[in-house]
């Protein structure tokens, strides 16, 4: 048959008062409750015949301490079980000296029934007690068999004196006392000398409150402490009156107690153990009921504030991220869901935090009631994560860059051949001409766009970074000071030039006509994005960059450098723009105002250069390009001045080998209208062919680099394997890596490079054979 209890709940939660009504009858418990929630409807509430008084500890208006002690002084001994999630130790204590039976935490309702059966049975024996007080008073101790068969020690004491007049059987079981050892002793042989109650005190609290209810450590015959909840009060004792002391053994519960304290610390060192932030809250108001210690840590802010307010989690959201995690939250919850999921919170000191967020939802009947989780900092992982996109996109760009430099390369290379055609033909079609024909102006149009397309090519192998470079140390604050006049002319009065040069000499090893170019290109940029003036600043400084710099600054490498800016104050550039600046053909101009090729010149000179750059631009706010060179150790040199000779013919036999048909009548044509026997080969095997069977009349072989069959490189190769020292011009349309000028440039073998004119390839054949000539005591062709 089950039990049937009347209960009243002081308790301001409906629905822990239904969590707790469920969890007795889950002990078996059957329950008629009533609920208050403030002092008088608790006092009026108490006058009622209750079994069971179960109590929070915290109400908004009322504390269960007073409601304890406001029912003690009652004299109702109803049985009080608090109830609480946020009792501590003292807290505890405290409830038990005011007069509580037990507490349990709300976290733990399946120790309610059982706490409650025992509160009940407690209190049946509670009553048997106070029925054999009563028949104690009618009767002198007459039932004596109650008294000495109560489970409690029972000591009688004189109040005069505080001799122990009496005592039952089980003082001396639970004391370890024999009967004569403590009749006439004075009570406070029970107290260790630490112990505060004192005969005076007692009489006091007796006067004050008819009883007193106290926790004590009772000492035992053989010296050892039992802890018992004492309850003393005056009776009377024939004519006089006694002092009844009740002595109940807890050592049981108060082992209990111990562990349960024990449990508890090892399940908080366990949780602040963990590295995230393990948590507790109401699913949909966000009041957090427990959060761990590394709060404190990951993000600044104390336990405390988040306990103490319900918005204090969603205030500290990232503004971008409050609404959808919010969101998410309460569908989850709703739906009665775990769930998991990224987003950030603003720490105490401004640092920005992500989090990963692993929750799981406790319902009760179908209802959320707790929600609990994780919250893991991955802020670490998601930086080497965006760290990672930053790399593939650096990779990318690189891989991107460099493709299209192979195809300006290859590009290049055929029109330098095309082009080579166009110049020369004009340049021998116009000296045939004279200054009035009719014609004149339309082939040095021509010729004047061939020159332009020679240019347009020279640039992509520039951006390409296959251009010969003619690198010597040099001051790079020189090479400044000596173009900045040149550029105050390009640029226009309206826009300010200032220079602020590091001080000393910061060296670099460059080719200073690629450094002025790089110059020139960035100030007519910037002048292009100030079309209503502004201001050009062209400053350089020494900087150093450290491995931690390098982590920081993906484009960066470790070592010494000068860095040269080039700043305006123009309109700017937004992120896709700055994507693509270096992009050959690539421009923000209107059609027939630029080329695209500027900053990838720019690009292209710098890398070739082994240098770095960077850019610094907003729409509205300017562009900062920075470039780095390395700082070089070794003074600049001067080098003087040579001045070419003048380009002379000669009668000379000259062996070409070309494999271009259209290159091969044009350099026939050149030369032979020089004066010289020109010998035409369309390949290289045919070269080698040649040279034999004309190996004495020969003074000049010419060789294109890059041919069918046997290379000008092989050609080389072979004629100075057979002996013959003759002069060799090399000469290609191919970028620099293709043809390998390092090869060239150790031999002293001049190279000629395509799109050529007729001047240059004339003084470059007769600076040939002189040399030659001189070198064998000849006396140069007049």
């Amino acid at each position: 048959m089950e039990d049937k209890l009347y209960i009243l709940f002081l308790e301001d939660n409906l629905l822990d008062v239904e969590l707790e009504v469920a969890a007795l009858e889950e002990e078996g418990i059957k329950c008629v409750w009533e609920r208050v929630d403030e002092s008088e409807a608790f006092l009026r509430e108490i006058e009622k015949p209750y079994d069971l008084i179960i109590a929070d500890h915290n109400l908004p208006t009322f504390d269960g301490i007073t409601a304890v002690r406001l029912l003690r002084q009652r004299g109702i001994d109803t049985p009080l079980i608090f109830v609480s999630g946020t009792v501590g130790e003292e807290t505890a204590i405290e409830s038990l000296k005011a007069g509580a039976t037990d507490y349990v935490l709300k976290e733990r309702l399946s120790r309610l029934g059982p706490v409650a059966r025992r509160a009940l049975r407690e209190y049946k024996e509670q009553i048997i007690l106070k029925q054999t007080q009563e028949a104690l008073i009618e009767s002198e101790l007459k039932g004596r068999s109650i008294f000495e068969g109560a489970l409690d020690a029972i000591v009688i004491i004189d109040p005069a004196s505080g001799q122990i007049i009496e005592m039952n059987p089980a003082t001396a079981r639970i004391l370890g006392y024999r009967r004569a050892e403590l009749i006439g002793k004075h009570f406070s042989i029970f107290f260790p000398s630490s112990s505060l109650l004192s005969s005076g005190r007692m009489l006091e609290e007796l006067q004050l409150h008819g009883a007193l209810f106290d926790s004590q450590d009772i000492l035992c015959a053989d010296g050892s402490l039992c802890p018992v909840d004492m309850s003393v009060s005056m009776i009377p004792w024939g004519k006089h009156s006694a002092i009844l002391a009740l002595l109940r053994d807890v050592t049981e519960r108060k082992q209990s107690e111990a562990a349960l304290r024990e449990s508890k610390q090892r399940y908080e060192e366990l949780v602040n153990s963990i590295e995230g932030i393990v948590w507790e809250c109401d699913p949909l108001t966000f009041q957090f009921s427990f959060v761990s210690r590394q709060a404190e840590r990951l993000l600044g802010y104390p336990v405390d504030s988040w306990l103490a307010d319900a918005d204090f989690w969603p205030d500290h959201l990232h503004k971008d991220d409050r609404d959808w995690v919010i969101e998410t939250c309460k569908r989850a919850t709703l739906e009665r869901r775990n769930h998991e999921f990224e987003y950030r919170m603003i720490a105490a000191d401004g640092r920005l935090v992500w989090l990963r967020d692993i929750v799981s939802v406790a319902a009760d009947n179908g209802h959320p009631v707790k929600a609990r989780g994780v919250m893991v900092d991955i802020t670490h992982g998601k930086q080497a994560e965006e760290e990672r996109k930053r790399l593939e996109e650096q990779l990318l760009q690189a891989q991107k860059m460099e493709s299209i430099g192979r195809l300006a390369g290859g590009v290049a290379h055929d029109f330098n051949n095309l082009l080579t055609a166009i110049i020369g033909y004009s340049q021998l079609v116009l000296a045939r001409m004279g200054q009035e024909d009719n014609f004149r102006k339309e082939i040095e149009e021509v010729l004047r766009a061939g020159q332009r397309a020679a240019s347009l090519t020279s640039q992509l192998l520039a951006f390409s970074r296959r251009q010969k470079l003619e690198r010597k140390v040099i001051s790079i604050n020189d090479t400044i000071n000596n173009i900045v006049k040149m550029l105050g002319r390009i640029i226009g009065e309206d826009v300010t030039i200032q220079v602020r040069v590091a001080a000393g000499q910061p060296l670099i090893f460059a080719d200073p006509s690629q450094i002025e170019q790089v110059l020139l290109n960035l100030a007519v940029n910037a002048r292009d994005a100030m079309p209503g003036g502004g201001s050009l600043t062209i400053e350089t400084d020494n900087v150093e960059f450290d491995d931690d710099q390098c982590r920081r600054h993906l484009w960066a490498k470790p070592g010494r450098f000068t860095r040269l800016m080039v700043k305006d104050s123009g309109t700017g550039m937004d992120g896709e723009t700055l994507k693509r600046i270096f992009e050959p053909f690539f421009t923000t101009k209107e059609s027939g105002k630029g080329t695209g090729l500027g900053l990838s010149v720019v690009y292209g000179v710098v890398k070739q250069h082994d240098g770095l750059i960077n850019v610094l631009s907003e729409p509205g706010r300017g562009t900062c390009f920075e470039i780095y060179f390395t700082l070089h150790g070794e003074e600049a040199r001067e080098e003087s001045d040579q001045k070419s000779l003048p380009a002379r013919g000669g009668k000379e036999t000259i062996l070409v080998a070309e494999d271009e048909e259209s290159l091969q009548n044009l350099t026939r044509k050149i030369l032979t209208k020089l004066g010289y026997r020109v010998l035409m080969a369309s390949d290289g095997a045919e070269a080698l062919e040649m040279f034999e069977a004309n190996r004495e009349e020969i003074a000049l072989v010419i060789l294109d680099m890059v041919m069918p069959q046997v290379s000008g490189r092989e050609v080389y190769l072979r004629l100075r394997a057979s002996g013959s020292d003759v002069p060799v011009i090399f000469m290609t349309g191919y970028s620099a890596d293709v043809v390998d000028t390092n090869f060239v440039d150790s031999l002293g073998i001049p190279l000629l490079h395509k799109p050529y004119d007729i001047n240059e390839l004339a003084h470059r054949v007769r600076a040939a054979l002189d040399q030659a000539g001189e070198a064998k005591g000849n006396t140069p062709t007049a």
